[in-house]
């Protein structure tokens, strides 16, 4: 019976690779922003006004995913030449996600990106603003 109970499991991580990837531990953002620093994973920092988010999916316990699009307004460090960026969240605790709502229109975010082995910018983390301004140890008070 505990070698069924072994496959099955197994046959769960390979069917829904979230599963493996799944949160183990749950960092607030000053703790993922100094690892993602330490780690060399952040490249670039931007300050983006959203132009629009929207739902992606009904709410399932603590997830609500949703999807943003924006304007890039500051580079704070490093370089992307985009203009927009569009950026996600909501997936839930168990995807260490710290809950927050869907932006309205004309909120302000950091988005910090990491580099892909293709060479390209992707999302690696995104934050409110306000959160980023206090949480972030290399940018800590240093816009509003």
């Amino acid at each position: 019976m505990r070698v069924l109970y072994i496959f099955l499991f197994s046959v769960l991580v390979v069917a829904f690779p979230e599963i493996s990837n799944s949160c183990r531990r749950f960092d607030g953002p000053a703790q993922r922003l100094a690892a993602g620093y330490q780690t060399g994973s952040i490249v670039t920092v931007a300050l983006v006004k959203v132009s629009r988010a929207k739902y992606t999916q009904r709410p399932i316990s603590d997830a609500h995913p949703w999807k943003a699009d924006a304007a890039v307004t500051k580079i704070l460090s490093g370089k992307y030449s985009a203009k927009t960026v569009t950026f996600e969240r909501g997936r839930g605790s168990a995807a260490c996600d710290d809950g927050e709502p869907a932006p309205k229109s004309g909120a302000i975010w950091a988005v910090y990106f990491w580099r892909k082995l293709d060479g390209t910018l992707d999302v690696w983390q995104s934050y409110p603003a306000y959160v980023a301004n206090s949480a972030d140890p290399k940018l800590k008070g240093r816009f509003k």
